[in-house]
């Protein structure tokens, strides 16, 4: 056994280095073709594996350097040809600390650890040094090929520091107050309304960029130069592109790469040396090397040109690359910056469209109640569950837009979103006769929580008593987005607690859902559902049952399970009277509300974080306010 040992810790003593460089150039690649992903998805396994490449990027190649520069060191071994070869992947390691060029910063905290992030370079940047001094050794060659790669690990590692302290809050507030006069005259002179534009379309990428010089300080906080024009944008898209520029800001390269000609020319350098190391690595002596040194070298050198190829290509087709030939007002770079736009939905690099995951997370707090026997599972179950199964998720609906343009067009602007949550839906409400009990309730001051709790329960029960044969038409449409709505705002308030105005969200849904279990134990208890899972077909069952008879929720004393049994005796008895049209109207129109509000009390902070997941229905609702005039900040004057 100890015989096993022994041999193991020799093979680990003579392999690390390898293992350790090959995995770091493993992690690079994941990160370079994955990183793009993540804006336009809310997959939790896809964001894990992301952060696990990401901390582990830096760590690994961080003890790979060190390693190196131990071996470096060891005067007890003769191998030195070995030694030379290795000391030749030191200023690989720093390009790998570099990082890809989509992805500087997993989270804007990182940002905010520049500093620290500048320290490593001169760290890591002094250690690959030493190798390369200690290591002269070697032939002329190979010499020159470690010094060209080392130039390009210091020149990309250097970027990332540098995009890190671009992407502070403190550095995109004070870019959002100093445009320069190329951006001023482009927002001048481009301003117009998008009408069916495809999203590969040059004049969609040069007014998301326009939006995203505009309406960036939103984002953090700042004064606006501009103002809103008279023809606010309809078009959720165009919001996702704004959206997709200041992702990039924030966690790409694209920051400290602004200026074309200064893209172009590193970009080229970098492929170019890449390309010089690999050739003068082919004609070096290579007698006395090991062939799994050689491997692993070529295996390097291949993989770093390919990686470098690429993302010169992505940058090519990129819409910064667009931006950037457009802003020459010169006729040659329009035409070749709507050459590549063609090109580029038709090539390898026209990649996902959606410029972010068109979702929004759902939860049904009556469905939670009906599933209660799952917190009787193992942790181990409930964190498989949470990592595989994930969060429930809808696609946004298409005329949910609609919807959102239709409530805004019509609010009162600032004024009245700053207003306490009961004034403002009883405002709403006292455009509908028959819901007195409703608006008395609500002079109450109902908490926002409580607010979002009750609503959501009543909505589902009514969706659900709803004539089933009218949910494939228009209005059918227009009850199930608010259905979805509905369950998205709980899905906030249960999962997204920072993204909701303070107050006791968890405290009151659990003590809900405790209640909830109780009377659906006794409708259970009347022979519906019981020894069966709980199907979309038992929460309806359950819903159409509530819904004619509410007093069995009203009959309990918790007080927002009485707050829900008004709401749905009340929408009942409204439905009665006229039909279940305006029902759903008072409906639509009080989660339009609720949205609104809590669109506009998120934290700027939140909204910013929001990018990097998949982003929120909630942020772009938000950036869609301040397209029409809703956010505080944009004024001054029409341009």
């Amino acid at each position: 056994m100890n015989n096993i040992i022994e041999k193991a810790s020799a093979l680990w003593s003579k392999e690390q280095i390898k293992f350790q460089v090959m995995l770091s150039m493993t992690l690079q690649t994941i990160l370079i073709f994955l990183a793009p992903l993540r804006k336009r998805s809310c997959d939790r396994r896809l964001h894990l594996l992301l952060w696990l490449a990401y901390l582990g990027a830096d760590y690994i190649a961080t003890l790979a350097l060190g390693s190196i520069l131990s071996n470096t060191f060891d005067n007890s071994g003769s191998d030195l040809l070995g030694q030379s070869l290795t000391a030749f992947w030191a200023p690989f390691l720093l390009l790998h600390l570099g990082g890809p060029d989509n992805i500087t910063s997993y989270a804007i905290e990182d940002n905010q650890l520049w500093l620290r992030h500048l320290l490593s370079f001169v760290g890591q940047v002094s250690v690959a040094f030493v190798v390369l001094v200690q290591s002269t050794r070697r032939t002329t060659r190979l010499l020159v090929a470690s010094i060209l790669i080392f130039i390009v690990g210091v020149t990309k590692f250097g970027e990332r520091t540098l995009a890190l302290r671009s992407a502070t809050m403190q550095q995109i507030k004070s870019s959002a107050q100093s445009l320069n006069s190329a951006d001023k005259d482009r927002i001048s002179n481009t301003w117009k309304i998008l009408q069916n534009f495809r999203e590969d379309n040059i004049e969609f990428i040069e007014q998301g960029y326009d939006h995203f010089l505009r309406f960036r300080h939103h984002l953090v906080g700042t004064a606006s130069q501009f103002t809103l024009g008279n023809a606010p944008t309809k078009d959720l898209r165009l919001i996702g592109m704004e959206l997709s520029f200041f992702y990039d800001v924030l966690h790409t390269k694209m920051a400290v790469r602004y200026r074309m000609r200064y893209r172009l020319i590193r970009s080229g350098l970098m492929v170019s040396m890449v390309m010089i190391t690999l050739f003068l690595f082919i004609n070096i002596e290579k007698r006395g090397h090991e062939s799994s040194d050689l491997i692993t070298t070529y295996i390097l050198l291949a993989v770093a040109l390919f990686l470098e190829i690429y993302s010169a290509l992505c940058l090519l087709f990129s819409k910064w690359m667009t931006i950037s030939l457009l802003s020459l007002k010169k006729k040659w770079s329009s035409n070749l910056a709507s050459f590549i736009c063609r090109s580029k939905s038709r090539s390898l690099f026209r990649g996902n469209r959606r410029r972010w995951s068109g979702r929004m997370g759902q939860y049904s707090l009556i469905q939670s109640a009906m599933e209660g026997d799952k917190k009787k599972c193992s942790w181990l179950k409930n964190a498989w569950n949470l990592l595989f199964r994930g969060d429930e998720i809808a696609e946004v609906p298409n005329i949910l837009e609609k919807t959102m343009a239709e409530h805004l067009e019509h609010g009162n602007r600032i004024e009245r979103i700053s207003m306490i949550r009961s004034s403002w839906v009883t405002n709403t409400l006292d455009r509908y006769q028959n819901l007195s009990e409703i608006k008395e309730a609500m002079k109450k001051e109902i908490a926002f929580d409580e607010c979002v709790i009750g609503w959501h329960m009543a909505t589902e029960i009514c969706y659900f008593a709803s004539n089933n044969a009218e949910r494939n038409s228009e209005e059918g449409r227009k009850r199930e987005a608010m259905y979805k709505v509905s369950k998205y705002m709980m899905y906030l308030l249960s999962e997204r607690p920072s993204m909701m105005p303070p107050g006791i969200a968890e405290i009151r849904k659990v003590q809900t859902l405790k209640q909830w279990e109780k009377i659906l134990g006794n409708f259970r208890g009347r022979g519906r559902g019981r020894g069966r899972s709980r199907g979309r077909g038992d929460i309806e069952q359950a819903c159409v049952y509530f819904y004619t008879q509410p007093e069995v929720i009203q009959g309990d004393t918790h007080p927002t399970l009485l707050w829900a049994g008004l709401l749905v005796e009340q929408l009942k008895e409204f439905a009665n009277q006229t039909n279940e049209e305006p029902q759903w109207e008072v409906i639509r129109d009080v989660w339009m509300e609720i949205l609104t509000y809590a669109a506009w009390h998120c934290g700027r902070t939140e909204h910013a974080r929001s990018v990097s997941k998949g982003g929120e229905l909630l942020t772009h609702y938000w950036l869609f306010m301040a397209h029409f005039g809703f956010v505080e900040d944009t004024r001054v004057f029409m341009v």
